[in-house]
């Protein structure tokens, strides 16, 4: 059985640094997620979907140059797919952080 091909997201964004542009990845999920609940936790992360099968406990971004960044699933129980990057990227891209939002072999 051959190994899928992993993709991930080059996302561009006008941020500070690393950790603004993590809260614009996942603010927007989690301010949803307490509308819904009342309620937030840091063990919530793995339960506030931002796909099919994939939580925000899942993303891990870093910054690859000022103002792109890459966002991956590496440590996700699922491998990030073609079509699984692309329904994570309209999600992200629902939610209006980023500037551009692509989908590359990782």
């Amino acid at each position: 059985m051959a190994k899928s091909e992993e993709y991930c997201l080059i996302c561009t964004g006008n941020f500070e640094d690393i950790n603004e542009a993590k809260h614009a990845l996942e603010d927007p999920f989690i301010e949803d997620h307490v509308e819904e609940t009342g309620r937030f936790t840091f063990q919530d992360l793995e339960n506030i979907r931002v796909t099919n099968r994939i939580s925000l406990s899942d993303l891990e971004i870093e910054e690859l140059q000022a103002g792109v960044y890459r966002v991956s699933c590496p440590q996700a129980q699922v491998v990030l797919n073609q079509p699984k990057a692309e329904k994570l990227a309209e999600s992200i891209r629902r939610q209006g952080m980023f500037d551009t939002i692509s989908v590359e072999k990782f």
